[in-house]
């Protein structure tokens, strides 16, 4: 674009040329009077228009998950206009994809210290908050943007998230229902609140809500997860495995799903399967306690020497243990076994009378009479077969 000045007569001044000024998100405007003579304005500079072209920049290059150049780009733009808040949010969503949450935070911090009313912001503040282990202060920032905003859809699910980790479920499904009416094809909000009807055991609803948000993403693998919970509750195991192996297709590296799978196999009596599933689980998410200690059990006690592995129900049963800090009796009595697999009886006798107290101590009874008979057989030297009774 170039700019030039008429006068009276109709004689024109040299033209000066406005850089980037035709983007379709620009606009130039020189105002009517100026009071300089005609030969005075030599040059106008327009560095919103530098930052706009470069925010576009960094915003394209974030869309295409180009996140190191996007985080570079966004630096430049805020070099430009370091009190732009929607840029300062940009770079610390950019940089949460990298793994640098605590810069993240510093700049989402930023964004809502200049734009106090800026809901997205607080929004990505909260997640950023919550992946930290800050649930109080993400509470905080969901509610402040909903205060801002009450329709927004995404700052109901996250609060919903955040109130479900914290245990209060019944608190979180009011903010998923108003998360789905006002965006009914919300998939992840259709996710949540079926996984928190199973959990008050309304099995039908939560299976619509799943069965929903798999209609609105098949490739749902979280979803196709859930499904499987609730169907195995249902009583429809052999098509909640067929749900977990599609989830599998979907993300072989879903350890959650993995877990659930080797569960389904291990109650169809499919042993070596069960194990196999449980192996990649752990390994993946290795604080699966469940998880732990079920394995640890088979491996230890199973009555099929194929199926034994003395060592690796060691393996799990003490990381089992050290998970529940030693205080669990159920757990120290599935590493009695293991020890016992092992060889190891004095460890065996050892940790099956700290079970045995623990067991007498809680009043569980039925626990305290089969620790009772599994400490015989380590004080004789023989270890537990699952055939004998626990």
């Amino acid at each position: 674009m170039f700019l030039t000045h008429l006068d009276e007569q109709g004689n024109d001044s040299p033209a000066i040329l406005i850089d980037n000024a035709t983007a379709a998100n620009r606009a130039v405007n020189i105002p009517e009077f100026v009071n300089i003579p005609p030969d005075g304005l030599l040059r106008i500079d327009v560095p919103a228009a530098e930052f706009y072209r470069v925010f576009d920049v960094a915003a394209e290059l974030a869309g295409k998950g180009q996140y190191q150049a996007a985080i570079d780009e966004w630096k430049k733009a805020l070099e430009l206009e370091p009190g732009d808040a929607k840029a300062h949010a940009n770079l610390g969503a950019a940089l949460a994809q990298t793994g640098s949450l605590d810069e993240a935070l510093t700049h989402y911090q930023k964004a809502v210290d200049l734009k106090p009313e800026y809901a997205k912001g607080h929004n990505s503040l909260a997640i950023a908050l919550l992946e930290k282990g800050r649930p109080d202060e993400a509470v905080a920032h969901l509610q402040k943007a909903l205060e801002i905003d009450p329709g927004y859809d995404e700052a109901h699910n996250n609060l919903g998230r955040v109130l479900a980790e914290s245990g209060k479920v019944n608190e979180a499904i009011p903010h998923w229902e108003k998360a789905i009416e006002i965006n009914p094809e919300y998939a992840e909000a259709h996710n949540n609140l079926g996984l928190a009807l199973a959990e008050r055991e309304q099995l039908d609803e939560a299976a619509a809500h799943l069965q929903k948000a798999l209609e609105l993403n098949p490739k749902y693998a979280d979803a196709l997860n859930s499904l499987g919970v609730v169907l195995t509750a249902k009583g429809k195991l052999d098509e909640a495995v067929a749900d977990w192996q599609k989830a599998l297709e979907i993300k072989p590296d879903f350890g959650q799903a993995q877990c659930n799978l080797g569960n389904a196999f291990f109650m169809q009596g499919k042993i070596p399967e069960a194990l196999a599933r449980w192996r990649k689980g752990l390994s993946l998410e290795p604080n699966a306690l469940p998880v732990l200690n079920q394995a640890a059990w088979v491996l230890a006690t199973n009555p099929d020497p194929s199926i034994r592995n003395g060592a690796e129900a060691v393996q799990f049963a003490e990381r089992a243990v050290q998970l529940t800090g030693g205080q669990d009796p159920a757990i120290l009595g599935t590493l009695a076994a293991a020890y016992a697999e092992a060889g190891r009886f004095p460890d065996a006798v050892q940790t099956a009378r700290r079970s045995l107290a623990g067991a007498t101590e809680r009043g569980d009874q039925n626990l305290a009479e089969g620790m009772k008979a599994m400490l015989s057989l380590y004080e004789a030297g023989s270890p537990f077969r699952e055939s004998q009774q626990r």
